[in-house]
């Protein structure tokens, strides 16, 4: 069984990363074609391609997508809640979308509100099981640091999306609060209590260096991090409702989130649940 990625980067942190370090612990092959390129040589050799767009299609993963579905290939879109907000707001996207799902191109999400959404474009999709390599809850427990820390994901090129604005203001808003900030985008907010962490390789430790993960994306949908941090008993802090998580409307809710964990939180045992 080989499975090429198309879309997204290997870089660890993408939803295609987990799902191929996932394959690979059952003995499935895995290849990438790098991002804005479609390698058609080493994709129609395989036996299923996955897709994840993250953002607007792109004329070479369009025509790529369309060229491998002429000669057979099995296709597998996943989409992301940030696809499906491209999708519903920018017509070459929702053109595409529709386009690819009318050659046979299967569908998947993984949250009911990516499913409704999609539904209501016309498109049907079926849900996937939110995957990541590092949702544990047997493994040890680890205590929560001893200054309160929070982490982020800011990824390259998105930080607007990823509320980057937000995460300047809490910064200044709590200096003896630390901020991990995961990704490489360079417009990451800055400031002495502030730690940019680039491409990791042990995730779960990182984790298990802060107190709470905030979740600010203007998607509005499930984070994997959030089920990362909650599996490793730390706190979330998100716009998406969710059960254990301190669910938030506005920058006032970020903020008095924030300095109710910085008094003295304890160890999340319910959201390992």
């Amino acid at each position: 069984m080989h499975v090429h990625f198309l879309g997204e980067q290997d870089d660890g942190l993408s939803l295609s990363s987990h799902h191929a370090l996932a394959l690979c612990a059952s003995g499935v092959e895995v290849s990438f074609s790098p991002p804005g390129y479609v390698n058609i040589t080493q994709a129609r050799d395989a036996n299923v391609i996955h897709v994840v767009t993250r953002g607007p299609w792109t004329h070479p993963l369009f025509h790529g997508v369309f060229r491998l579905r002429s000669i057979g290939a099995s296709v597998v879109r996943v989409w992301t809640g940030e696809d499906v907000l491209w999708a519903q707001w920018h017509l070459p996207s929702r053109t595409a979308a529709h386009a690819t799902a009318r050659t046979g191109v299967h569908q998947f999400c993984r949250t009911e509100v990516e499913r409704d959404r999609l539904a209501t474009l016309g498109i049907t999709a079926q849900m996937l099981p939110m995957v990541s390599m590092n949702i544990c809850v047997r493994s040890k427990p680890h205590p929560l640091p001893r200054q309160p820390t929070i982490l982020s994901y800011v990824p390259l090129d998105k930080s607007d999306f990823y509320g980057c604005d937000l995460m300047e203001s809490l910064v200044r808003w709590f200096p003896d609060v630390r901020f991990l900030i995961l990704g490489e985008s360079p417009k990451t907010p800055s400031g002495k209590n502030l730690d940019r962490r680039g491409r990791l390789h042990k995730f779960a430790r990182t984790i298990q260096r802060a107190t709470a993960v905030t979740h600010a994306r203007r998607d509005q949908t499930l984070s994997r991090l959030v089920l990362e941090a909650l599996s490793h008993g730390r706190h979330a802090i998100t716009t998406c409702e969710f059960a254990h998580a301190a669910v938030v409307r506005s920058t006032d809710d970020f903020i008095e989130a924030i300095r109710r964990l910085s008094r003295g939180a304890p160890f999340n045992l319910a959201g390992r649940e």
